[in-house]
């Protein structure tokens, strides 16, 4: 994984852990420190993983650059962005990171007793 420390990222990296898959984060330092560190050749895959649209773009141009046998997931907010990084990079696989979070907060709060209401038209789970 690159991009921002903490939060997310550590929830994914346990995530995978409890699912038995390897997965290490890398950081989000210079262009050099990067390259060295997706030229190692035990990478199967890149998980981009920032609030910040601007080094998610970077990270994830520079991974496709470099490594163009990997499959690159990202994380994006803006729409436009993810619209137009697709026409340079078109097997980039884009998550909005509201949709993450919406998703692990409904099964919590139907851990809790909630109930499942819908789908809003943008794909967010509703609860009660």
């Amino acid at each position: 994984m690159l991009g921002d420390a903490g939060g997310l990222v550590e929830a994914l990296l346990h995530r995978f852990e409890r699912a038995g898959i390897a997965a290490e984060y890398a950081g989000s330092g210079p262009d050099a420190e990067i390259s060295a560190a997706l030229a190692q050749d035990r990478w199967r895959a890149v998980a981009v993983v920032t609030r910040d649209d601007v080094l998610a773009l970077r990270l994830s141009l520079l991974s496709a650059h470099l490594r163009p046998d990997l499959p690159v997931w990202t994380t994006l907010f803006d729409a436009t962005l993810t619209r137009e990084l697709h026409h340079t990079v078109p097997a980039l696989n884009v998550v909005s990171p509201a949709e993450l979070v919406a998703v692990e907060l409904c099964k919590e709060c139907i851990s809790a007793g909630a109930k499942r209401i819908g789908r809003s038209r943008r794909g967010v789970t509703a609860c009660r």
